[in-house]
């Protein structure tokens, strides 16, 4: 009954199921199975061959199907007759699992002898890394290989209609050819019999280009990390710096002169000095992409990883991916991504936070198509007896990353994916990264060129894959190409139309018919050459919107959420509803509070707010919610259900898009002595409460010199305290004294200042979080009920913070002493920002200049009292624009000033002098005034 999936289980029904899910994402080259069980013709997947191209011969897979057992199984599965019941199936894989194969065989147990002589001595887990590689290169031209296809050795004289060139013969694979094990089932030879992989056009004859160990190295580093770097003086150390601080202490640097012309070789050179796990190859300069090439032919880890020179990484984020390689010995493992800044903080990459919901391990693209998003290299660990039998080389253009990362997403047999952020991902003020230069024409022009190579790799990919390939390239790739008819040059009009066309083109029709309006209106206007037409769609999209003709399906519902607060005992909820499209003045709203599938109609309350085209309308509203009725919901999110008529139009939705402050830091309140509301996100990020019945709460905190005392109340008896690193892991007991379900815990100020080993590469900034465990294994997280103001500790540079979370559970924060804002007014003509005096430093409002890191600051004249110090400001100074508040210490450095979670809970603040509109609100943790 049982398949050696592993040498001490026998194979379930989940291992099955992977195992048939594997075998059919394979395909092994084998042809298609109709309805019938018979040949379709082509592959799953596969495009329609041309009539003027030969068919190949049948596969080996096809031809020698007798000794592939998994080929049969997965027939059998396909044909859903009545047998198949996965105990049947359990059984008919075990018994076409007994093959007189070798490579075949069970493993017989130690000390045996077996018929196959070679494998002696051979790690089981870990594969030969003597074998020449086979593997595929991603190229900027030469023959394609599609993902998934079994290669036939092409004649002299066969043609590729889309390339100008007949095909260059491939050699056999060598005679003594072994396959390599997956590293986590050692006889199961990648889950597909004794079939070799699929090689590609590049590696062949060409071993893994792997640098030889020192000699006198004591042992070889498990981990490689390449570090390209070029002009980058202001951001190497810190990237440098994050990455001497992992957990993970194993590893070796390559750091990459690319002919830097500034002092970024001369920082890399005495850090190379300080730290020998670190040192220096250089060349001249040819890109990022064969920066990293060169980086990984000096590399020997069993991994290699990559770090974009002006970023970081988390101090557990190599760990992490390590150690799930080696609990499931996929391919590589990826996490996701942060984005931050000087202006905007620390935030979640979007495109990361679309991938990487969840933990996956041993997953594939196939599986969890979203992984289509994950088109950076940095973000991952690859494991590089895989990164060399594939021979993956970085193209010389930019956005070289994609053509990599997705070719190796659809080569893997399996990948894990880690939902915890691995790396922060730099975004500049003066928007000049590579990602970020999206209107000049070279940049542009690689743009299109990667997406050629990634289109060109997924030809023949599952039509899921595919579809997603390319819907993203139109969101994201297109979108930004057209976005530069905005301001190109006039001279360079005509080779942008080129290079626009050409993705159009690449493009499947199906995506582009299903896309926005207004995206098909600058398809068909870039088809019929219409530029002044292009160039006013790019500068003003809102404007050009307004003359299509509207559809039904244009006519959606619109809301926010604007202001959250408790206003004599009720919830106060302030926001806007609307249809996109249409005046909302003769319209009726209707807002209820759905309560277990029942509807509880509130009472609204119109007024004026600034609607989607930027004017004041009656889009806006008020509801309040009685103690009475929030004494119905329960610890389930109860929604709010937004109806609006606006004459015969009607449109329904659940009220959401929570704006920044007190939507997003929502206050909390008793509305009696034992329940607690809650308000917060809900189901699909919707606005939601939930009633809190007697939850594990902190109700007052002391502070003594060195020490924070809390004093808190348990839902159940014997209460033990834990305070946890969610983004590191691990936990410790605090001392508590209990009396009955009444505790008072002693929490130590320095043995948490003098760990300096910060989560938060950028803000250099650990959260610790605390949980609450009964006798009998309950346990909930600490819930924050100590009033409305944080309690902080300074001393050494250093402090410590303990606060609120967004949920408005219990937060400790240990940072560097960065000036944090409690309190802002309006007093007068002037603008008022207060916090706790932590240091001599002069504060200011600052905007910086469009596409660039120069600023212009306006000076605060600061005063100091026992209440810490102030910020002021006359609003006439401030012109209208985004400004972010910064303080300077005297050595010159500068921040912004950090927004308190408590502060955040009573903004925006927004007044109005001379004309002009005044809003305070917090922004990714930094205190922003936007001026209109």
């Amino acid at each position: 009954m049982g398949d050696n999936l592993s040498r001490d289980r026998p194979m379930g029904r989940r291992d099955l199921r992977r195992r048939l899910l594997r075998i059919r994402r394979l395909r092994l080259g084998s042809r298609g199975l109709g309805r019938e069980g018979g040949p379709t013709g082509r592959r799953l997947g596969e495009v329609p061959r041309p009539p003027d191209r030969p068919a190949p011969p049948p596969p080996l897979a096809t031809v020698d199907a007798g000794r592939r057992p998994h080929l049969r199984l997965a027939r059998h599965v396909r044909r859903r007759g009545p047998r198949t019941d996965p105990r049947h199936l359990t059984r008919l894989a075990s018994r076409h699992h007994r093959t007189n194969c070798p490579r075949q065989r069970p493993r017989r147990r130690p000390g045996r002898r077996t018929g196959n002589h070679h494998d002696k001595g051979r790690h089981p887990h870990r594969p030969s890394r003597s074998r020449r590689g086979q593997a595929g290169a991603v190229r900027t031209e030469g023959p394609r290989l599609r993902p998934g296809t079994h290669p036939r050795l092409p004649q002299q004289g066969d043609e590729d209609p889309r390339e100008p060139h007949p095909r260059t013969p491939r050699p056999a694979p060598a005679a003594d050819h072994r396959p390599r094990a997956h590293p986590r089932i050692p006889h199961v030879r990648r889950l597909a019999g004794h079939l070799p992989r699929r090689p590609g056009p590049q590696a062949q004859g060409r071993r893994p280009q792997t640098r030889p160990p020192d000699p006198e190295a004591m042992t070889t580093p498990r981990l490689s990390v390449v570090v390209p770097f070029y002009n980058v003086g202001a951001y190497i150390e810190d990237c440098l710096d994050s990455i001497a601080r992992q957990t993970f202490g194993d590893f070796e640097a390559i750091l990459v002169d690319d002919g830097s012309p500034d002092d970024s070789a001369v920082i890399a050179k005495e850090f190379c000095l300080r730290d020998p796990r670190f040192r220096i190859v250089e060349q001249q300069n040819a890109g990022l992409g064969p920066a990293r090439n060169t980086g990984v032919e000096h590399a020997s880890g069993e991994y290699v990883t990559f770090v974009d020179s002006d970023d970081l990484v988390t101090r557990h984020g190599f760990g992490m991916l390590i150690r799930s390689l080696d609990q499931t010995g996929s391919d590589f493992a990826a996490g996701n991504a942060r984005r931050f800044n000087n202006s905007y903080g620390v935030r979640p990459s979007w495109l990361h936070a679309q991938a990487f919901t969840a933990d996956r391990p041993a997953t594939h693209i196939s599986e969890t198509p979203q992984l289509v998003l994950d088109r950076m290299v940095w973000n991952k660990v690859y494991r590089r007896s895989f990164w060399d039998e594939y021979g993956y080389r970085f193209p010389a253009i930019r956005y070289e990353d994609y053509p990599v990362t997705l070719k190796a997403h659809l080569d893997a047999v399996t990948v894990d994916t880690v939902a915890a952020p691995v790396y922060f991902w730099r975004e500049r003020e003066s928007g000049d990264s590579i990602t970020q230069q999206k209107f000049q024409l070279a940049n542009i022009r690689d743009r299109v060129v990667s997406a050629g190579l990634v289109l060109d790799e997924i030809e023949d990919a599952l039509p899921t894959i595919r579809h997603r390939v390319h819907a993203h390239f139109r969101q994201i790739d297109l979108h930004a190409i057209l976005s530069a008819f905005g301001t190109v040059p006039p001279d360079e009009e005509q080779h942008l139309v080129e290079l626009t066309t050409e993705l159009l083109d690449r493009l499947d029709e199906a995506v582009l018919a299903n896309s926005p309006r207004l995206a098909q209106l600058q398809f068909a206007a870039l088809r019929a050459g219409d530029l002044e037409l292009l160039h006013k769609v790019a500068l003003d999209p809102d404007a050009a919107q307004q003359h299509l003709q509207l559809t039904n399906d244009d006519l959606t519902m619109a809301t926010s959420v604007r202001e959250v607060n408790w206003i004599d005992g009720e919830l106060s909820i302030r926001g806007t509803a609307e249809i996109r499209h249409l005046q909302s003045k003769p319209s009726n709203l209707r807002i209820g509070l759905v309560i277990a599938g029942k509807n509880y109609r509130l009472p609204v309350r119109r007024c004026p707010a600034t609607d989607l085209r930027g004017e004041e309308s009656l889009v806006g509203f008020e509801v309040r919610v009685s103690r009475e009725l929030l004494a119905k919901c329960t610890a389930g999110p109860s929604h709010f259900d937004v109806r609006l008529r606006v004459g015969g139009i009607r449109r329904r939705d659940l009220l959401r898009g929570q704006k920044a402050g007190s939507p997003g830091w929502p206050p909390g309140s008793w509305i009696d002595g034992t329940n607690w509301i809650q308000p917060g996100p809900g189901k699909d990020g919707a606005f939601a409460v939930r009633r809190l019945t007697d939850p594990c709460r902190l109700t007052s905190v002391e502070q003594t010199p060195d020490a924070l005392v809390l004093h808190g109340r348990s839902t159940f008896d014997e209460p033990s305290l834990f305070v946890s690193r969610p983004l590191s892991g691990g936990e410790e007991a605090v001392p508590l004294t209990v009396h009955g379900r009444d505790f008072t815990a002693w929490l130590p100020i320095g043995p948490i200042l003098a760990e300096i080993n910060p989560d938060d590469p950028f803000s250099q900034r650990t959260t610790r979080a605390f949980r609450v465990r009964g006798p009998e294994g309950q346990e909930q997280v600490l819930l924050w009920t100590a009033g409305d103001r944080l309690v902080s500790h300074a001393e050494n540079g250093r402090a410590v913070m303990l606060t609120r979370s967004t949920g408005g559970y219990v937060n400790l924060h240990e940072s560097p002493i960065r000036m944090t804002a409690t309190a802002a007014v309006a007093a007068g003509n002037m603008l008022v920002v207060r916090g706790p005096d932590w240091g001599d430093v002069d504060f200011s409002w600052r905007r910086y200049l469009p596409d660039s890191d120069d600023h212009v600051d306006v000076a605060c004249r600061r005063t100091v009292s026992d209440d810490g110090w102030a910020a002021v400001v006359e609003m006439a100074a401030l012109e209208p624009a985004e400004w972010i508040l910064f303080a300077t210490a005297p050595d010159g450095t500068s921040h912004a000033v950090q927004c308190e979670p408590f502060l955040s809970t009573r903004l925006p603040l927004t007044t109005r002098r001379s004309h002009h509109t005044f809003t305070i609100r917090p922004l990714a943790g930094t205190l922003h005034l936007e001026v209109t």
